[in-house]
């Protein structure tokens, strides 16, 4: 009907390690996985490829193929996604001047690789791109508190009962990789934590397939797409269900969230 808003072809990469040779495997990961490919497939149209539990090498060869059309006909395609769900951490890199830089890393089955290294390769696409990374980014936790909610659920006072934590005496700032600012030309990138910070799956997958499923990503920037997925976040986080795990230590999956829309 001549009026409407023309429907964005999408593409989308799904990455999806859950069993590795060093590390513990990450129970559920897949399932949520398989709820957002659905979710993208049948809200969105999108053309979802889902692979999973992948070297550093096969990570990289799927991006490349992506990258060259090889995955599908990237003419035909408006936006580029690519949703990384993995164990990740942070690492420092020496360089001649500076022996200092760290950066996000996401695990293959097998080994490491800075984030950046798989995601600089999607501005050969000429698409623009959205990243989700469901990826730990360190091994702290905020620290703990109680939230005292209202009759309606809003919360009104707040009162930390665990300080925050760290597995190690690594201290973590954000990426200082000089090279990482030219990569993201382009892009959006979602993300589950706090630089240095544990990850946690629920929140963001869960936020994330409720949105895109209220949502017209005819008429829907993603930009405005990941600043709703943080809203919802947010309102989770104050909702009475999730009281009784502020006592807990899932409380820290919303301390240490975060879901930010924000071109790097």
């Amino acid at each position: 009907m001549a009026g409407l808003p023309k429907a964005k072809k999408m593409l989308c990469l799904m990455i999806v390690n859950d069993t590795f040779v060093t590390k513990v495997s990450r129970k559920g990961a897949l399932e949520q996985a398989k709820e957002l490919k659905s979710t993208l497939k049948n809200h969105c149209s999108c053309e979802v490829v889902l692979e999973k539990n992948l070297t550093v090498g096969e990570m990289q060869t799927a991006v490349d193929n992506l990258v060259n059309g090889t995955t599908a006909n990237l003419a035909d395609i408006d936006t580029v996604w690519l949703v990384l769900s993995s164990h990740g951490d942070w690492e420092l890199f020496p360089n001649s001047d500076n022996p200092t830089h760290q950066a996000d890393v996401i695990w293959g089955t097998d080994d490491t690789v800075p984030i950046h290294l798989l995601t600089k390769q999607l501005q050969k696409t000429g698409k623009p791109c959205a990243i989700v990374s469901q990826v730990c980014r360190g091994d702290q936790f905020a620290a703990v508190g109680e939230v005292t909610v209202d009759e309606h659920g809003d919360a009104v006072s707040y009162k930390e009962t665990k300080p925050k934590y760290r597995k190690t005496d690594r201290e973590r700032a954000e990426n200082t990789w000089p090279e990482i600012d030219s990569y993201f030309n382009d892009q959006i990138m979602l993300c589950s934590s706090l630089p240095g910070n544990y990850s946690f799956r629920r929140p963001l997958f869960s936020a994330l397939i409720q949105v895109l499923k209220k949502e017209n990503l005819s008429t829907t920037d993603v930009k405005t797409l990941f600043g709703k997925t943080c809203q919802k976040v947010k309102d989770d986080f104050k909702s009475k269900i999730l009281i009784n795990y502020l006592r807990t230590e899932k409380c820290q999956l919303f301390t240490t969230t975060n879901c930010f829309p924000t071109y790097i």
